[in-house]
């Protein structure tokens, strides 16, 4: 009996270990489109209110959800095209959607004030990628 209580202790704690670890970041999410992200947004809860516009293959719609954000996506052949862009366009005091890996690049933008970090994690979150400010560190 008494064996088989420290058994069942010790696959108790093994169990509550593995139930409890740390999973990680998501996936990256590759698109097959820039109109895809808001695809995604929509089934998140973050839809766009207004028609979805395509300016020069760039996926543009605002405002997201409750956010009030204005988002752009574009969508490249490979992630490595992916990178180069995020990082030629990443600079000053902007909200960019952006993780190491994935086929396309983000931004968020507020037309009337400054763009709420929480916002962008919103948006970022619902895509599965990170909201960098800037380049990032």
């Amino acid at each position: 009996m008494r064996r088989s209580l420290l058994a069942l202790v010790a696959v108790g704690a093994v169990v509550t270990g593995a139930c409890s670890s740390n999973p990680g970041p998501p996936p990256v999410i590759q698109l097959t489109s820039a109109t895809q992200a808001f695809d995604i947004l929509k089934v998140a809860g973050e839809a766009c209110a207004q028609d979805l516009r395509l300016i020069n293959g760039v996926a543009v719609c605002g405002p997201v959800g409750s956010t009030g954000l204005t988002v752009s996506v574009a969508y490249y052949g490979n992630p490595a095209v992916a990178k180069q862009q995020f990082e030629q366009h990443c600079s000053g005091d902007t909200w960019n959607l952006y993780r190491d890996g994935q086929n396309w690049r983000g931004a968020v933008s507020v037309a009337d004030r400054s763009v709420s970090p929480a916002g962008a994690k919103a948006i970022a979150d619902a895509l599965s990628t990170d909201a960098i400010h800037g380049c990032g560190t």
